[in-house]
């Protein structure tokens, strides 16, 4: 309700109007993104003993922001906006740093290694869906000579 107050009050008469109908109509975040968030609270979860035993501030801070970027990418997915969607987005941005923490000052090195090509092939994956499935878009690099999705483009 306090949302269509809003609407109403300020952006129906805008030039955001068309906006805000996008977002409301929206089905939410993809269930990729909510696995992919995932992935890193997992992974605190399981080295949770050895988490504690550092005591590392940074990385517990990351643990958290891991934590709340899936309970909010869930609550998006759930919901259907794009708007806690984006939202998501600013809490994600601390798996780039939690991702490294953990690989480095908790896993073993061999558990590291296979962690670190599962999590290179599975953002290939990832990054191949978003752009070709999703979005229908593609990606080429004339440096690399590399063209991903653009076949029917």
């Amino acid at each position: 309700l306090f949302i269509d107050y809003i609407n109403d009050m300020f952006i129906s008469e805008s030039v955001y109007a068309h906006y805000y109908n996008d977002l409301v109509d929206s089905d939410g975040i993809n269930i990729f993104r909510v696995l992919v968030a995932a992935i890193p609270f997992a992974l605190c979860m399981v080295y949770k003993k050895r988490i504690d035993k550092l005591d590392d501030p940074v990385l517990n801070y990351c643990a958290n922001m891991s934590t709340l970027a899936l309970a909010v990418s869930i609550f998006a997915a759930a919901s259907g906006g794009d708007i806690l969607g984006r939202l998501a987005e600013y809490y994600l941005i601390f798996n780039t740093l939690t991702y490294p923490l953990l690989l480095k000052r908790v896993v073993s090195k061999d558990i590291s290694k296979i962690l670190t090509v599962g999590l290179v092939l599975g953002y290939f994956f990832f990054f191949w869906y978003q752009f070709s499935v999703i979005w229908q878009m593609g990606y080429q690099s004339d440096t690399l000579g590399i063209s991903i999705g653009m076949e029917d483009l």
